[in-house]
């Protein structure tokens, strides 16, 4: 989040750092990156379902989203979640805070928000780890 703006602190740049120039194991990074910002995306979460009840035109949009996926919301928001953990389309920030809203159980959102974020770290990880010295 404020690591879009400050690259310094950004989990991409930390990743790439961490694996290629000081020598952490990539999966313990991908690890640590991606439960650190599940940390994040939990209490997203929850702000998100606060926000929903509290905020009628927004659950009344997260209502028509419902009736129209109907049954295949689940599956659909669950597929969403991981591909926007792994590549960032759809946000993940923004998957995190309207779960709830949806009806989407914890369960079946941040945890597959996670897994892709550590995809996402691990391959950026291995992608420096590998490419860098050849950059420099």
């Amino acid at each position: 989040m404020i690591g879009t703006i400050v690259w310094v602190i950004n989990a991409e740049v930390s990743a790439a750092v961490y694996t290629s120039q000081l020598n952490h194991n990539v999966i313990t990074v991908g690890i640590v990156c991606a439960f650190g910002q599940g940390v994040t995306y939990s209490l997203l979460y929850w702000f998100g379902e606060k926000l929903a009840r509290q905020w009628k035109g927004l659950q009344n949009q997260l209502d028509k989203i419902q009736n129209r996926f109907g049954d295949h919301l689940l599956s659909t928001f669950t597929f969403l979640c991981f591909l926007g953990g792994v590549i960032g389309l759809p946000p993940a920030i923004g998957m995190a805070t309207l779960a709830a809203g949806l009806g989407v159980s914890y369960r079946a959102s941040i945890p597959f928000i996670i897994a892709g974020r550590f995809i996402r770290f691990t391959v950026i990880g291995l992608a420096a780890e590998m490419l860098l010295p050849y950059l420099i």
